[in-house]
């Protein structure tokens, strides 16, 4: 009996001295786990979202967003790396990024700042540093400059304010290049 005993005894101790070593290799293995903001503030973070739906009187929207954080204390919602496409009704279309974004919940504004850029479906481009988009009256001003390339022509700006009635105002010194003959009936 006892020579099958220790052979086997000396046979497990020589694989524990065998494992052991690589046992340990095994306890270094990392595992990364992104950490979490512990801010009391943030209620919420997401990184690359986006986000569907509809607006009114039929308008679709995309937005892609690389992150999105809630402040739960001040109904703030910040977001950065903003890429959003507005489809409505008649088949027109904008496409707009910016760098940031803050939405205020109780008033319903979003503003928007970093290298504005603004393209339509008639290939009409806006550029700006900061947009304030009040959303329940439809209207998109600021006060940085603007610059926008038209079918018709350049127009520069201090600020400006565009209305849900289609009226376009461009405030303080403005400088324009405007070709009057691709104007036509618009005049």
């Amino acid at each position: 009996m006892l020579k099958i005993a220790l052979p086997s005894i000396v046979a497990v101790f020589l694989g524990i001295i065998i494992l052991t070593p690589q046992l340990n290799e095994i306890k270094k293995i990392k595992i990364d786990i992104p950490k979490l903001e512990s801010s009391d503030k943030i209620s919420f973070t997401m990184d690359n979202s986006s986000f569907y739906g509809q607006g009114d009187n039929g308008m679709m929207y995309s937005v892609n967003i690389k992150n999105f954080q809630e402040n739960r204390v001040d109904d703030l919602m910040y977001f950065s790396n903003i890429d959003a496409k507005l489809f409505f009704k008649d088949a027109s279309w904008i496409n707009l990024t910016t760098d940031k974004g803050t939405y205020t919940k109780k008033d319903g504004n979003m503003l928007l700042s970093g290298n504005i850029y603004l393209v339509d479906n008639d290939n009409n481009e806006v550029f700006t540093d900061e947009a304030i988009i009040k959303l329940n009256s439809s209207e998109v001003e600021g006060s940085k400059p603007i610059k926008a390339n038209t079918y018709f022509g350049v127009i520069n700006g201090e600020g400006f304010n565009f209305k849900k009635d289609d009226k376009y105002i461009f405030n303080g010194k403005i400088k324009a290049n405007i070709d009057t003959n691709k104007l036509g009936d618009k005049k």
